[in-house]
């Protein structure tokens, strides 16, 4: 199922492009899916915090969306309190 929603982050990428920022989110949301279905908690938030929502960051102050760049910055001040609530080592744990 991964491939199958990167594929058709792919497809839409090209319906949509408006130029190389196209490419931002949806790099952002291929890394955050491929991710996610490593059910790794660790994995998740290295993708989401170093990848995923520096990404949407820079395309937010490019298209000038304040709204976006507050929900980025929430994301990652979330991700920041989960890693200090349930430790770096217990997100490596794989969910099943």
């Amino acid at each position: 199922m991964c491939i199958i929603i990167c594929l058709c982050q792919i497809i839409a990428l090209f319906i949509t492009w408006g130029g190389a920022i196209s490419l931002l989110p949806v790099a952002a949301n291929i890394a955050s899916t491929i991710a996610g279905y490593t059910h790794n908690g660790r994995k998740v938030r290295i993708a989401g915090m170093l990848i995923n929502s520096p990404l949407w960051i820079i395309y937010d102050v490019i298209i000038g969306s304040w709204a976006g760049i507050a929900d980025e910055v929430v994301s990652e001040i979330s991700m920041l309190i989960s890693i200090k609530r349930y430790g770096w080592k217990n997100l490596d744990k794989v969910e099943e």
